[in-house]
């Protein structure tokens, strides 16, 4: 196993994403979604530059550790090992989980979406 850690790099994207979260949060809006920097609510965090910079950079966390378990669990016991196949079972089961979690907080009524479609519609 290499003694190498990419954790530096992956820090430095945490820098760049952190600084260009106010921009892409303008930008969604003025293409797509006019109330997305409204500061709605997201995963119990209010979805402003810092809210959603926390989410990602909390996703990117939890994603460079459990690729830090996969490796160790391949070199203990191979892709095929019980212990790889035990953490991908439970990557796949909390991605599920978020998947879950961010569809319930985002729904939205019929009406809203026709806003928001023709709003995409006009500005695209």
């Amino acid at each position: 196993m290499p003694a190498a850690s990419g954790k530096p790099d992956h820090k430095r994207v945490n820098d760049v994403l952190k600084g260009a979260m106010d921009r892409m949060l303008t930008r969604l809006a003025q293409r797509y979604d006019p109330t997305i920097d409204d500061r709605p609510p997201l995963v119990g965090t209010v979805l402003d530059p810092d809210g959603l910079y926390s989410i990602i950079a909390a996703w990117r966390e939890e994603s460079w550790r459990d690729a830090e378990e996969l490796r160790h669990a391949r070199a203990e016991g191979g892709v095929h090992g019980v212990l790889y196949q035990d953490k991908l079972a439970e990557i796949e089961s909390a991605a599920q989980a978020g998947a879950e979690t961010i569809l319930a907080t985002t729904q939205t009524d019929p009406s809203r979406n026709a806003a928001r479609n023709a709003y995409c519609q006009a500005h695209s």
